[in-house]
C-alpha cells in the first residue's frame, strides 16, 4: 500500500511544484495565475489561450502547453496528457524556451507515473534530465521535480534502494534552494515519502529523523503556506505520529494521539491507507474495511491502472483480510474472487518452493538461528497455499457452472455474431473507401469527416467522458457546426452525440474482447459517463450486454471488429 500512497502524493507536486519550472514570459506567468487561483474558470481561460494563440502571441507548442495546465487543474487527466504530449512533441531542437519545454516534459512524465506507466514517464525523463544536463542549467528545483517522479517510478518498479536513494538527492537539492522565508510544500512531501520508506523498513532512528524535519516543514509551512494544502497534509503528519508510536511500543499514546485527530483531515486519499493500516493492527476490522472500502472507491477504480500483483498486494488483499476477520464473508468471498482470477500461476509455483525449502530447514534442525528467522514466514506461506487451494476449489465450480452456461449462451449468440460481423464489415469498407479517395475529388465536409475519423483512430478523445464538442472542433482546427454538418451529411445523418457513442461502443466492445477490465471501468475508459447509459447503448447496438458479449467472445473467439 506504500507505493500507491506515494502514487496518490506525486499527485499534489504536479499541481504545486511545476509552477517554478515555467518560462519566464510575464503574460504566460500572468496566466498561469489565474489558472492556479481561479481554476474554476477553465472556459475563460482557454479563450484567453486561444485568442493569445491566434494573435501569434504564443507559439502553438505553448498554446498546448497552457492547455494542458488548465485541464490538469480540473482534473481532466486523458485530454491533459494529450495536450502535453502534443507540445513536448512540437518543441523543435533546441527549443525555443527551454522553461516551456521542461514544463512540457514534467506534466507528461507526471501523468504517465499517475496512470502507472512508469516505463513511460521514464522515458520523458531520461531525455529530459540529458537535456538539463547538456545545457548545465542552473535550476535545481527543476532538476528535484524530476528525481522526485523518477523516484516514484521506482518505487512502482519495486526498486525501493534505488528510490530511496533518488529522494534523499532530490531532499539535497530542494534544502539547497529553499529561500528562508519561502515554504516548500515538495519538502514536506519528499520528507513524507522519506519518513515512510523507514517506517516500513523498521528503521525507527531514522523514521524519528525525518518525522522530525517532516514536521518542522509543516510548521514553516503553516505560517507561510496554501491553508487548504496545509489541511490536506495535517492528517498525514499526525497519522505518521501514531503509526511510529504504535510500531515502537507505545500502544496507549498512538491509541491517544488517533482519538484526538478530526475525521475530517483523514478524508484525503494518502491519509485513509494510513488510517486502513492502524486499525488492522488493533484488530479493529469492519472500520479497516470501510476505509478500505472508501480509498478503493476514491484511487484505484478511478486511476485506469490494470489489475496486477501489485495491486493485489495494495488493494485486494488487506481488503479480503479486513472483511474476513469483520465477518463479512460474502463480501470477503467477492473479493477473493478477484484475487483468484488475477493469480498467475507463476506465483503458486513459487510460494510452494519456497515453503519447500523452509520445510526442509525445519526437519533437519541444521540451522536453528535461519528457522526463527523465517518462523513466521512458514506459516504465512502455509496460510497462502490453504487459501490459494480454497479459491482454485471456488473457480472450479465457477468453471463448472459457466461451462452449463456458455452451452445455451452459444447457439443464442451465433446468428447476432454474424449480424455484428456484417455491420462491422461495412462501417470499416465505408472508412477505408472515404480514406482512398483522392483530396482533390472530396467535397468540404467528406475531407473534414476523414479528418474526424483520422483522429478517432489515432488520438481517440472519445475515450474523455468529459470531452466538450468545443474541444473536439478545436482538436480539428474548426468550429462546431462544420463538424456536426459534415457528421451529419456522411454518416446517414447521426448526430454529432450518436456518432461519438459510435466509436464508444466499438472501442468497449475491443476492450471487452482483448482485455478482463470490470465492465464498468470499460465503460468509463470507452468514455461513458454511467454504466446504466453505456449498458443501454450497448444492448441497443448488439443486441445483447456487455457480460453476454465477453462471454460469447472468449467462448468462440470470433473476430468481430
Amino acid at each position: 500500500m506504500r507505493s500507491h500512497a506515494i502514487c496518490i502524493l506525486i499527485l499534489s507536486l504536479v499541481l504545486s511544484g511545476c509552477k517554478r519550472i515555467e518560462p519566464k514570459v510575464s503574460t504566460y506567468q500572468n496566466l498561469l495565475s489565474e489558472i492556479d487561483v481561479r481554476a474554476e474558470n477553465s472556459d475563460s481561460i482557454l479563450s484567453v489561450i486561444d485568442n493569445l494563440n491566434e494573435s501569434k502571441a504564443i507559439s502553438n507548442q505553448m498554446a498546448d502547453l497552457l492547455r494542458a495546465k488548465v485541464y490538469d487543474h480540473n482534473g481532466r487527466r486523458r485530454i491533459s496528457e494529450h495536450y502535453y504530449q502534443r507540445a513536448y512533441e512540437g518543441w523543435s531542437d533546441p527549443p525555443e524556451d527551454w522553461d516551456a519545454y521542461f514544463a512540457s516534459a514534467y506534466g507528461l512524465s507526471a501523468l504517465r507515473l499517475l496512470k502507472c506507466d512508469p516505463e513511460g514517464a521514464i522515458q520523458v525523463l531520461t531525455v529530459a534530465l540529458d537535456k538539463e544536463t547538456e545545457i548545465r542549467n542552473e535550476n535545481p528545483t527543476l532538476r528535484s521535480h524530476f528525481l522526485s517522479i523518477l523516484a516514484q517510478c521506482q518505487g512502482q518498479l519495486n526498486r525501493p534502494e534505488m528510490m530511496i536513494k533518488t529522494e534523499l538527492e532530490c531532499y539535497d537539492l530542494l534544502l539547497k534552494n529553499k529561500h528562508q522565508s519561502n515554504a516548500d510544500i515538495n519538502l514536506i512531501i519528499n520528507t513524507n515519502i522519506i519518513f515512510d520508506y523507514y517506517l516500513s523498513e523498521g528503521s525507527f532512528d531514522n523514521a524519528r529523523l525525518w518525522m522530525e524535519r517532516w514536521e518542522n516543514e509543516m510548521k514553516e509551512y503553516e505560517a507561510e503556506g496554501d491553508p487548504e494544502l496545509f489541511r490536506e497534509y495535517r492528517g498525514s503528519l499526525q497519522m505518521g505520529k501514531v503509526l511510529l508510536l504504535k510500531k515502537t511500543g507505545h500502544e496507549k499514546e498512538a491509541a491517544k494521539l488517533f482519538e484526538s485527530i478530526p475525521v475530517d483531515d483523514l478524508l484525503f486519499n494518502f491519509t485513509i491507507g494510513q488510517v486502513a493500516d492502524y486499525l488492522m493492527s488493533e484488530e479493529r476490522y469492519g472500520e479497516a474495511a470501510d476505509w478500505l472500502e472508501l480509498l478503493d472507491e476514491n484511487v484505484y477504480k478511478d486511476d485506469g491502472a490494470k489489475m496486477n500483483l501489485d495491486n493485489i498486494a495494495a488493494r485486494l488483499t488487506p481488503r479480503f483480510f479486513a472483511t474476513l476477520k469483520a465477518g463479512r464473508s460474502q463480501e470477503a468471498l467477492e473479493i477473493g474472487t478477484q484475487i483468484c482470477e488475477a493469480i498467475d500461476s507463476a506465483l503458486i509455483w513459487e510460494k510452494t518452493n519456497k515453503a519447500t525449502e523452509l520445510a526442509i530447514v525445519y526437519e533437519t534442525a541444521q540451522k536453528e538461528q535461519m528457522w526463527q528467522e523465517k518462523q513466521s514466514q512458514v506459516k504465512t506461506l502455509r496460510f497462502v497455499i490453504m487459501f490459494l487451494i480454497l479459491l482454485l476449489e471456488v473457480v472450479a465450480i465457477a468453471l463448472w457452472l459457466n461451462s452449463l452456461a456458455r452451452k445455451q449462451l452459444r447457439e443464442k449468440n451465433r446468428d447476432l455474431y454474424e449480424t455484428i460481423q456484417k455491420l462491422s464489415a461495412k462501417e470499416e469498407a465505408d472508412i477505408r473507401t472515404l480514406q482512398e479517395v483522392p483530396e482533390e475529388r472530396l467535397t468540404h465536409k467528406q475531407a473534414l469527416f476523414r479528418k474526424i475519423c483520422t483522429l478517432m483512430r489515432e488520438s481517440a478523445p472519445y475515450t474523455d467522458c468529459d470531452l466538450k464538442r468545443e474541444d473536439l472542433a478545436k482538436m480539428l482546427a474548426t468550429n462546431y457546426n462544420n463538424v456536426a454538418e459534415a457528421i451529419r451529411e456522411c454518416s446517414s445523418g447521426q448526430t454529432l452525440s450518436e456518432f461519438l457513442d459510435g466509436w464508444r461502443l466499438k472501442h468497449a466492445a475491443r476492450m471487452l474482447a482483448e482485455q478482463e477490465e470490470p465492465i464498468g471501468l470499460v465503460a468509463e475508459m470507452s468514455g461513458f459517463q454511467s454504466r446504466g447509459h453505456f449498458n443501454t447503448l450497448f444492448r441497443e447496438k448488439y443486441k445483447m450486454t456487455p457480460s453476454e458479449y465477453r462471454k460469447a467472445v472468449h467462448e468462440d473467439s470470433p473476430e468481430i471488429l
